[in-house]
């Protein structure tokens, strides 16, 4: 009887080492990265076709056309005359109209100043407070200081082709169709993953305080065609949640979009939002806001005392990069809605180098069904007072690759957090908030969550953490364990995102991309 217990003991102990041993994702001998699949063929997705110009191009230093200094008074309309005059000259062969300096000294402003057009950047000479250019936002209402935004929506065409493929893994970038008469080689794209009662039950949205409709759960991929091969069409990133046909397939359609703007950027000035007191919420919430926009770029910005965030990249925008940006001492009351410092609710966007202090959800997505690939790296949270992570309803493919976090980093389930109302689709039950998502090589000071949805993974590998929690007491919800490697060991590999990105330029064999 010893002996056999002791056979089992051996065979246990060296299925479980052979699994240890069988990293997610690995250098080969002839270094290139090697990645594990699940039976499904689902992996960690490639990351390396985010931020401006798809990461592949440095940020561009665009010429000076127009000046303005200090004066008294309100500036916000000498300011926006001046872009707004920046907006009527013609875009340049490398696609840019021109910089507006703003020379350095204190601008008041009381309102939202806009770049609504392509190719326009907006400059200031420091983030000192003394030698540097300041635009105070004096306003007492909560809009964005600066808004960065393009006009309409995608225009899709009406009859949609649906995708053959019974299972697209995590990780895939080819679907099949059952058409491709029309298309090209660089077409802009929606991938649209449907989904239906028998998916919203299998991953417990049915559940009461949850309950998410069909339809409200539909995943978009904002992509473009790289390659055609028969009825397979190649895209340029990949996909980040599995597409099923038993749980409603997908469809992909051409789009154009006349009124998305891009080349723009803000760069390397400091931005206060004046306030009456410490819990003051009449003032402007957020520093910087991108909306309908691709290829953006925020640098060496300072953002001090707004409500929300520092930077907020929304639903509708893509490519963007923000990096080396501060997000310092939010005033707010400290609760729910507030103080979520860099927050990614676009796609195929980077957020590098940026430093939040007294925020709450600091390096967060906070949209419904975002849909990556997104990457945070190298950013930093201090004298944090809640969680970063994905914050609600199905955020799938982001990364946050060596973040060092003040308190918790969370994928999990969220159960009925943030339902303030009974009819959807607002304000629903959060439920799953993370799937496929990746924490690489980061130091949490408190817990670092990671459970995994049905149909779905989340890994954290290489993570330092005060504890490590999966599969916490949740009664009605159905989850697994979070895919746990290298627990207080950082990997080899130190950053997953430049990895990929270094393996992508070798392999395309050019160290820059054009910018679609």
């Amino acid at each position: 009887m010893m002996k056999k217990l002791l056979f089992t003991f051996m065979i246990s102990t060296s299925a479980f080492c052979a699994e240890a041993e069988q990293p997610w994702v690995s250098l080969g001998a002839d270094g290139r990265l090697i990645y594990r699949s699940d039976p499904q063929g689902n992996r960690i997705p490639n990351f390396s076709g985010v931020g401006y110009g798809t990461g592949n191009c440095p940020l561009p230093l665009v010429p000076v056309r127009l000046t303005l200094r200090p004066w008294s008074g309100d500036q916000t309309k000498r300011i926006q005359d001046s872009l707004d005059t920046l907006a009527k000259l013609p875009l340049a062969a490398d696609g840019f109209r021109g910089t507006l300096v703003l020379k350095r000294g204190e601008y008041p402003v009381s309102g939202t100043i806009f770049i609504r057009a392509s190719g326009i950047v907006l400059r200031g000479e420091g983030q000192d407070l003394k030698t540097g250019t300041v635009i105070r936002d004096t306003g007492k209402d909560k809009d964005p200081l600066i808004l960065i935004c393009g006009a309409g929506k995608p225009e899709l065409e009406k009859i949609p082709r649906k995708i053959l493929d019974a299972y697209v893994p995590v990780g895939a970038n080819t679907v099949r169709l059952d058409g491709i008469n029309g298309l090209s080689v660089g077409d802009t794209v929606m991938l649209t993953r449907g989904s239906n009662e028998q998916w919203i039950k299998f991953i417990g949205a049915d559940k009461p305080g949850v309950d998410w409709p069909v339809r409200f759960a539909e995943v978009k991929w904002d992509r473009v065609i790289t390659a055609i091969r028969g009825d397979t069409v190649q895209l340029d990133a990949p996909v980040t949640t599995a597409i099923e046909e038993r749980f409603g397939g997908a469809v992909l359609a051409r789009y154009s979009w006349p009124g998305r703007i891009e080349k723009c950027g803000v760069e390397n000035l400091i931005a206060i939002s004046d306030h009456t007191n410490p819990k003051d919420e009449d003032h402007s919430w957020r520093a910087v806001d991108i909306a309908n926009a691709q290829h953006v770029f925020v640098r060496n910005f300072v953002a001090q005392h707004f409500a929300y965030s520092a930077v907020h990249i929304a639903t509708t925008s893509k490519w963007v990069t923000v990096t080396d940006c501060k997000s310092i001492d939010p005033i707010s009351t400290i609760a729910g809605g507030r103080r979520y410092s860099f927050c990614m609710d676009g796609q195929l966007s980077l957020m590098r180098r940026c430093l939040a202090s007294k925020g709450r959800h600091d390096f967060v997505c906070n949209e419904y069904k975002v849909a990556g690939p997104n990457v945070f790296l190298d950013c930093k949270a201090v004298n944090a007072y809640s969680e970063s992570g994905p914050h609600r309803h199905w955020t799938s493919g982001v990364l946050w690759d060596n973040v060092t976090i003040s308190d918790r980093l969370s994928f999990y389930h969220r159960k009925n957090y943030g339902r303030r109302h009974k009819k959807p689709p607002y304000h629903l039950g959060h439920g799953w908030a993370a799937a496929n998502c990746v924490a690489w090589n980061c130091t949490i000071a408190k817990q670092l969550i990671v459970e995994s949805p049905p149909g779905a993974h989340n890994w954290a590998i290489g993570c330092k953490a005060g504890s490590f929690v999966t599969n916490g007491p949740e009664r009605g919800v159905k989850k697994g364990a979070g895919q746990f490697q290298s627990k207080n060991q950082p990997v080899a590999i130190r950053s997953l995102y430049e990895a990929q990105l270094a393996e992508r330029m070798r392999t395309s064999g050019s160290g820059t991309q054009m910018i679609r």
